[in-house]
């Protein structure tokens, strides 16, 4: 950036851009009662020494 107007300006856009893209990461990632063929393989094994959610390790 030129000079500090400009600077703000983009810091106010990437903001602005990065709250909207996890309001639309959450919501495809959350969709309604129906598992994602993404996150399944992680159901099944534990991360990080723990289990994951409705699972009994």
């Amino acid at each position: 950036p030129a000079n500090r107007a400009d600077a703000d300006l983009l810091r106010a856009y990437l903001t602005q851009c990065r709250q909207e893209l996890v309001t639309r990461f959450t919501q495809r990632l959350y969709e309604q009662d129906k598992p994602s063929k993404w996150w399944m393989s992680f159901s099944k094994r534990k991360f990080m020494n723990i289990a994951s959610v409705g699972t009994t390790m």
